[in-house]
C-alpha cells in the first residue's frame, strides 16, 4: 500500500467531501422568471442561473422524486464495475463511500500517482438547476443525450446530470493536489449516465 500518496489521497478525499457539502445547498434569489422545460412542475421558484449574469429561471422546488428515491437504494461505489473504472485509468480498490446528509458519494484515486481524485455522487434531493455554484463557470452540455451543466473553477471540474428537478449525478474531481481535473470527469461522465436507471 502506497501510505504517503494514499494520505495525500484521503486528504484530498475529505476536502471534497466538504466541497460536495457546501456545493449541495439549494439557492433561491429574487429576478426574473424564465420558463423551462422539466415536465411536471407543481411547485416552482425562481433561481438565479448561475453563469448568466444573474439572469433567473423558474423551476421546481428541490424535493424528494421517484428518481431520488430509485438513487437512495444504488450505493455509488457499485454503479461502476472494475473493468470500466480502470478504461478510465481509476483504481477500483480505492473506492470510498461517502454519506454526507442526502448525499451519497464514492471517492476514487487514479491509477497514476498525484492524479486528482475522482468523486462521484448521487444527489437524492437536488437537480441540477437547484444547486449552488457560486462564483463557477456553468456550462450547459450534452452526456449521450441528457442534460447535463459542466461547472468549473480554481480548485475542480464537475459534471452534474440533470436526473429531475429533484435528484442529479455528479462526477467531480479536484485541482488542489495537482493534476488537470476535467478530462477525467469528461470521461467518467458517460460512464455514470449509463449505469444510472
Amino acid at each position: 500500500m502506497r501510505t504517503s500518496g494514499r494520505r495525500g489521497q484521503v486528504l484530498v478525499g475529505l476536502l471534497l467531501a466538504v466541497l460536495v457539502v457546501i456545493s449541495g445547498c439549494a439557492r433561491e434569489s429574487a429576478g426574473h422568471a424564465t420558463p423551462t422545460t422539466h415536465g411536471d412542475q407543481s411547485e416552482t421558484s425562481e433561481a438565479v442561473v448561475p453563469g448568466t449574469g444573474g439572469a433567473s429561471a423558474l423551476s421546481s422546488s428541490p424535493g424528494s422524486s421517484s428518481v431520488g428515491a430509485t438513487l437512495e437504494s444504488l450505493d455509488p461505489c457499485e454503479l461502476l464495475d472494475e473493468e470500466t473504472l480502470t478504461s478510465v485509468g481509476i483504481d477500483p480498490a480505492t473506492g470510498e463511500r461517502n454519506s454526507i446528509g442526502i448525499n451519497h458519494a464514492c471517492t476514487y484515486a487514479q491509477l497514476e500517482p498525484d492524479q486528482p481524485i475522482v468523486l462521484i455522487q448521487l444527489n437524492t434531493f437536488l437537480g441540477a438547476d437547484a444547486q449552488n455554484y457560486g462564483d463557477a463557470s456553468v456550462e450547459e452540455i450534452e452526456v449521450d443525450g441528457r442534460r447535463a451543466l459542466q461547472v468549473e473553477d480554481d480548485i475542480f471540474c464537475e459534471i452534474v446530470l440533470d436526473l429531475d428537478p429533484g435528484a442529479s449525478a455528479v462526477v467531480r474531481a479536484s485541482t488542489i493536489a495537482s493534476g488537470e481535473a476535467c478530462p477525467i470527469v469528461e470521461a467518467v461522465a458517460p460512464l455514470l449516465n449509463k449505469a444510472l436507471p
